[in-house]
């Protein structure tokens, strides 16, 4: 009996926050539109007594603003992060959940491009395939945040899946296992 070659090891390559990012939004506009629409309905009455308005005290306009700033901003964060999927990697695909809970799989070699996109403290990682997926032409996900990286390198994760993907399009292999992605030890900061 041929003993039965190692499977190889499921990484994660996106990060754990991307399902909060995804929910948290969303609670905290639900929360903070319900207290506006309180506090629009407390102090300006639809059907009021007749005879003057009641004077409304200038830190409630100040509540309102500030209350009004979140409740527009929110929703666009929020459909910012549903575009952003959980992603990881057995070696030779890659395991991608959609938004209904499945998981899609898309062979690295169908990959064409991996970019990163750089904001204030999270990256977002873009893969483009070569062909429509049943995750789509592209998929986006949010690098882990685990890595410390400097303003102008690349994150680990860009460079690590970069690698594995040039190893698996040109078939390379070690002991003839597929490439694995081998991602360094998250450096800790002091």
């Amino acid at each position: 009996m041929a003993a039965a070659a190692p499977a190889p090891a499921r990484e994660r390559l996106s990060s754990r926050l991307t399902s909060v990012l995804q929910v948290a939004p969303m609670a905290v506009w639900l929360v903070v539109t319900y207290v506006l629409i309180g506090v629009v309905l407390n102090y300006f009455p639809l059907m009021g007594p007749p005879g003057p308005a009641p004077r409304k005290p200038p830190l409630l306009a100040m509540v309102i603003a500030l209350l009004g700033l979140p409740c527009l901003l929110l929703p666009i964060l929020s459909l910012w992060a549903a575009g952003l999927r959980s992603v990881a990697t057995d070696g030779t695909n890659l395991l991608i959940t959609l938004a209904t809970g499945r998981t899609a799989t898309i062979p690295l070699t169908s990959i064409v491009d991996v970019r990163e996109r750089r904001g204030i403290d999270l990256r977002t990682v873009k893969i483009t395939f070569d062909r429509k997926t049943k995750a789509g032409r592209s998929v986006r996900f949010l690098a882990p945040t685990r890595f410390t990286v400097a303003r102008g390198e690349a994150h680990p994760v860009v460079l690590a899946l970069q690698d594995t993907v040039e190893a698996a399009q040109s078939g390379t292999t070690v002991n003839g296992l597929p490439p694995l992605l081998m991602l360094p030890k998250p450096s800790r900061a002091a």
